[in-house]
């Protein structure tokens, strides 16, 4: 009947009536295809899912790593800050014991500065005062000094 001509006349009344024209093989394979399509439906929205999560995912981790490599930056900065301070500390007592000697020095010298000034300004005293001297016994020789006409 599934077969038979007049334009499928009779296929058509055979189906009606329930009968089927399909072999158990062919029957079956439609409904395992049609339960394959079902599942693959399912796995393309579960993965479609899980793509969508995974995605979330990676750009929440993209978004995670330089606040903690900025993290591990900021522990290497404040490591360096620390043997910084440590150098500069050292420096700073290095230069704080050669500001003291330097200093000492520099008031003892001041000292010995200030002594050879004031020296130097009582030997100019002195020899102002006797180069006034010589000037006065000059003057006072030549006022008293005969002249020469005097003494012919």
């Amino acid at each position: 009947m599934c077969h038979a001509g007049l334009f499928g006349f009779f296929h058509a009344i055979y189906i009606a009536a329930g009968g089927s024209c399909e072999t158990n093989h062919v029957k079956r394979l439609k409904t395992t295809l049609k339960e394959i399509t079902k599942s693959l439906k399912y796995s393309h929205l579960a993965i479609r899912e899980l793509h969508g999560r995974l995605d979330c995912f990676l750009r929440t981790t993209d978004r995670l790593n330089p606040k903690l490599n900025v993290a591990n930056d900021l522990q290497i900065v404040q490591d360096t800050f620390k043997d910084w301070q440590q150098q500069l500390n050292e420096f700073a007592n290095t230069e704080q014991c050669r500001f003291r000697m330097m200093f000492e020095f520099t008031s003892k010298h001041s000292n010995s500065v200030n002594r050879a000034i004031g020296a130097l300004a009582r030997l100019t005293e002195i020899q102002n005062t006797l180069h006034q001297f010589n000037q006065l016994h000059k003057e006072t020789l030549q006022k008293h000094r005969p002249s020469s006409i005097c003494l012919l």
